[in-house]
């Protein structure tokens, strides 16, 4: 029972392709390895459990629970993400028989580049999936299960609160002292929205304090401001085509209290029945059908963002920003 060589060769041609950009995505599997499951279920106290073990959790802290179509539950069913393209027999005539291509220095069959692009294609399907689903569940808290349901991830509502006469980082400071008050712990990252960096930039620009000072970086799609005398950078929401306002946004967190997760896939392998795999993704081909002398490249994924300690997630919304 293991992957054929077909397979193994297909999942380190996708793993070689260089990465899609997905900024949120990364948000959720920076903190920790992915979690992986051998079923079609994701189970939210697995997960804590891991967490604890490796002391990034402390020990004792039960999992909260989710809810899906408002039914509180600790396990989630994520959708498959799917994507294939078919492969024709005037392929391999195209490819031209014994031709080969020399790529970043690597000297390769015709035919397996035709693989190469098709599967570089695969890739950038799935990761664009996974970043929409980490927008929204960032953003929002909110996801889709395999049944389109909606699953709640726990956070609080967005706190409407008003930025009134004192500057940025005196603003921000009392809100990472509430957070300290409210949590027992500081914040690992603090987002703002787009209109709210722009007021920060403006404040220190025209400030005589020497200390309030920036840096200004772009890190991997996240601009990061580095300000003199406050405690952490201050960081912008990546872009999203989500359609949610987050110009007026602050959103502070722990990193290590979000997990990428992913339920195990079915695949055919060496035993040619049907299997359960732990697994970021599947890679294969399929034979040609003798009706249509079609087969098909495809790849297949079961990600989940999870918010694994949703008290330690603050959101506020600044009304009297405009």
């Amino acid at each position: 029972m293991a992957l054929m060589k077909q397979q193994q060769e297909l999942i380190g041609v996708y793993g070689g392709i260089p990465e899609v950009r997905t900024p949120y995505w990364n948000l959720f599997e920076k903190g920790n390895a992915p979690y992986l499951s051998k079923t079609e279920i994701i189970r939210i106290d697995e997960i804590l459990t891991k967490m604890q073990k490796a002391n990034i959790v402390p020990r004792g802290v039960k999992a909260p629970p989710i809810k899906v179509n408002g039914h509180n539950t600790l396990m989630i069913e994520p959708d498959i993400i799917a994507a294939s393209l078919g492969i024709k027999a005037s392929d391999d005539t195209e490819a031209g028989a014994g031709e080969t291509i020399v790529i970043k220095g690597q000297q390769i069959s015709s035919k397996k580049y035709n693989d190469i692009e098709k599967v570089e294609t695969i890739k950038v399907s799935i990761e664009n999936t996974k970043e929409e689903m980490a927008a929204s569940a960032f953003l929002t808290g909110k996801c889709k299960d395999a049944n389109g349901d909606d699953v709640d991830l726990g956070l609080e509502e967005v706190k409407d609160v008003k930025k009134g006469k004192d500057n940025w980082t005196s603003v921000l400071r009392e809100l990472i002292e509430k957070y300290k008050k409210t949590t027992g712990k500081y914040p690992d990252k603090i987002f703002v929205g787009s209109k709210i960096a722009s007021e920060i930039s403006k404040e220190i620009e025209a400030s005589p304090n020497a200390f309030l000072t920036q840096k200004v970086k772009l890190e991997n799609g996240v601009i990061k401001y580095e300000i003199g005398n406050f405690p952490m950078a201050i960081e912008t929401f990546p872009e999203t085509d989500i359609d949610v306002e987050i110009g007026t946004r602050v959103h502070m967190y722990k990193e290590n209290y979000l997990a990428a997760a992913f339920a195990g896939l079915e695949y055919v392998g060496t035993s040619g029945k049907p299997e359960m795999i732990k697994a970021d993704v599947i890679v294969d081909k399929t034979e040609p059908d003798r009706e249509t002398a079609q087969g098909k490249i495809f790849g297949k994924s079961a990600p989940f963002p999870i918010i694994v300690l949703p008290k330690y997630f603050a959101r506020y919304n600044f009304t009297d920003i405009k």
